[in-house]
């Protein structure tokens, strides 16, 4: 078996302070790391299998590295049995045990979900982990393996800066367990770091283990919005019984006061409206409206198969729901139109 002070090693001091705290090895605050380690390592009541088990699966595998140890599954059981130095030829181990995700928006006004984290929240779920959504913050936290936290808007920025430095503190400083990733994180990622000292993801989270788990090919932005995250929140987003999503992604222009090069590089014009719209009602219920977010849908080849698609949704001229006429809204870039384009639209939806 590998020896104890060698696997504690590998663990941060910010998670070295909690696992202290649990086996009750006191008087550690503001020693330095090498002390922490001593103090768990000689501290006999504390088995070392108790440890393992006590430790996530990204500090097993860290562990496993630093002794030299082959790092790779995914089961916790495994890497625990690895270290025991148990035999390798023993049965596979049962499935990890899931991670506890807390997703944050800034308790700041928004019109619409943070559909990022309700698409986290859909992979993570896809996992088998626990998900919860919350805004502003959460005073008694407890422990989460993973805090994602999103951005808006840049006069939101003591808001959104006062609510990382509060989750950062929740996971212990371990800037391994708290994620911070929207708009305004993506547009000032520097501002961000110098003031809460996270990195945040920039942009889509649209190549695989973006999120650094490092065991799956999942593209998150491609995955529908867990709509039933919404239900748990005391908030009203002014926009009820409504499909949010995108026809296009980015735009073809490269206007010099638009933030959307930046967020979104790569025009895609088209991004299966129809498929998206059908999965979220298949899972979550059918919707009264649609709510599209696009930045530039009339720069599509693809425009009259999007009309199309939200004809064959139902969203046709006159069409209701309920005894209520359904609603497309297409969003800011309605409101610029010539009266050609306007034209052009009103003839290809038939009233859309």
């Amino acid at each position: 078996m590998v020896k104890r002070r060698r696997i504690v090693a590998a663990v941060t001091r910010a998670r070295l302070l909690e696992l202290a705290r649990k086996f009750e090895v006191s008087g550690l605050s503001g020693k330095p790391k090498e002390e922490i380690v001593q103090a768990i390592s000689a501290k006999r009541s504390v088995k070392t299998r108790r440890l393992l088990e006590s430790m996530k699966r990204v500090e097993l595998k860290a562990a496993c590295r630093a002794v030299g140890l082959d790092d790779g599954g995914r089961a916790k059981a495994a890497l625990i049995a690895r270290l025991m130095g148990e035999n390798d030829g023993q049965p596979e181990p049962p499935a990890r045990q899931g991670l506890r995700v807390l997703l944050v928006e800034p308790d700041y006004r928004a019109k619409f979900p943070p559909l990022g984290l309700l698409k986290i929240g859909t992979y993570h779920r896809s996992r088998g982990d626990e998900v919860r959504l919350v805004r502003g913050v959460l005073k008694d936290a407890g422990y989460w393996d993973r805090v994602y936290v999103t951005s808006l808007f840049s006069f939101h920025h003591r808001k959104t800066i006062d609510t990382i430095l509060h989750y950062k503190r929740v996971v212990g400083d371990d800037l391994t367990r708290i994620f911070v990733g929207g708009v305004y994180a993506t547009l000032f990622p520097k501002t961000i770091f110098k003031e809460t000292g996270v990195w945040p993801l920039q942009g889509r989270i649209n190549s695989p283990n973006l999120l650094g788990l490092g065991d799956d090919d999942a593209t998150v932005d491609g995955l529908i919005p867990d709509y039933s995250l919404l239900e748990e929140l005391d908030y009203e987003y002014g926009l009820d019984d409504c499909y949010f999503g995108y026809a296009t992604r980015g735009c073809v222009n490269r206007c010099p006061f638009c933030a959307v090069p930046q967020l979104e590089p790569e025009f895609e014009p088209y991004t299966g409206l129809r498929e998206y719209v059908k999965a979220i009602a298949h899972k979550f219920g059918e919707r009264q409206n649609l709510v599209l977010m696009d930045n530039n849908i009339l720069a599509s080849n693809q425009f009259t198969r999007i009309i199309q698609d939200m004809i064959d949704l139902g969203f046709q001229r006159g069409a209701k729901r309920n005894g209520r006429e359904r609603v497309v809204d297409t969003g800011p870039f309605m409101r610029n139109l010539t009266p050609r384009q306007s034209g052009r639209i009103l003839h290809l939806t038939q009233g859309v």
